[in-house]
């Protein structure tokens, strides 16, 4: 075992810990032999780090005001690479290009991370049950809509967008 102090949240990615250890910052923890786990390295943000999730060679982490990516390719020196300010964070996933942060004011933040170290926030309204998201960009994007009507955590596909390059132009599903 291995005492790693107040911990909030856990990822195991290979041969590595990931720890969001409250005041701690975020802890990388190798167990490679897992009788005898080592400290890789502590990356401390002077705040506490709520939640993590390990992408590829990044943790996206919450703590109180922001979403903070953190290049871990090389787990002994993590490098922050980008942050997104959100208030009150406490949880975050990431599926494609896209990192979700809950904060605590009941609100969903959609994050662009196709490039983990140039993030933007996803646009959108919310309005009589309908969701519009709302993107400037010159590359092609996949949108998809769902069913939330359906049962959670399984909302069932209703289809998608033909054409992701709309430049103005608007498009609905029926």
């Amino acid at each position: 075992s291995y005492d790693a102090g107040f911990t909030l949240d856990v990822e195991v990615v290979g041969s590595y810990v990931y720890l969001a250890s409250g005041t701690g910052g975020l802890k990388i923890i190798d167990v490679t032999d897992p009788n005898l786990p080592q400290l890789v390295s502590v990356f401390d943000v002077q705040v506490q780090v709520d939640n993590l999730y390990v992408k590829g060679n990044y943790v996206y982490m919450t703590d109180v005001n922001n979403l903070r990516i953190v290049d871990v390719s090389n787990p002994a020196n993590p490098i922050e690479v980008a942050s997104y300010p959100t208030e009150y964070c406490n949880d975050v996933h990431v599926d494609g290009s896209y990192a979700y942060v809950s904060d605590t004011d009941a609100k969903v933040h959609i994050i662009d991370v196709t490039d983990p170290t140039n993030v933007n926030y996803q646009q959108m309204s919310f309005n009589s049950g309908e969701i519009r998201f709302m993107t400037n960009t010159k590359t092609l994007r996949e949108f998809a809509a769902y069913d939330v009507n359906s049962s959670f955590p399984s909302p069932s596909s209703v289809g998608g967008i033909s054409n992701q390059n709309l430049d103005r132009k608007s498009t609905r599903l029926n």
